[in-house]
């Protein structure tokens, strides 16, 4: 199965740091933006179903974070990345559906720390 921060890092030999074209087109709706991440070169599935580019049956939920937020369902942080392709602001949440109660019957399966642009958040997927 593909891990989201590995989706979206900006080198294999960098995993916690994040490509910010990749990253935006990724979190730029429910669908991704196609358009840039072809663009950008990012990997193959950005815009793909999300469930399904992470080899999943179930429903996924992935939001990239402030480090000591409390409730990172329902705050994402929204990030401004300037890539050679424009500038992109985009809310770092990223579901199949909308996952209403999520923190009370979801799992969290993955956390990782990682860096946009220098600056650090942490990275979280859920499924349910």
């Amino acid at each position: 199965a593909v891990h989201a921060g590995d989706f979206l890092a900006a080198s294999p030999a960098e995993p916690a740091v994040l490509s910010p074209a990749c990253t935006a087109a990724f979190f730029d709706g429910d669908g991704g933006n196609a358009t840039l991440a072809a663009a950008a070169g990012c990997p193959p599935g950005v815009a793909n179903d999300t469930a399904a580019e992470f080899g999943l049956d179930d429903d996924v939920l992935v939001v990239v974070h402030a480090m000591g937020e409390a409730d990172p369902v329902g705050n994402a942080s929204t990030v401004t990345v300037d890539t050679r392709y424009g500038t992109h602001t985009v809310d770092m949440r990223r579901s199949t559906r909308d996952p209403v109660r999520v923190d009370r019957g979801g799992v969290s399966v993955s956390q990782r720390l990682v860096s946009i642009e220098g600056t650090q958040y942490r990275l979280t997927v859920w499924v349910w």
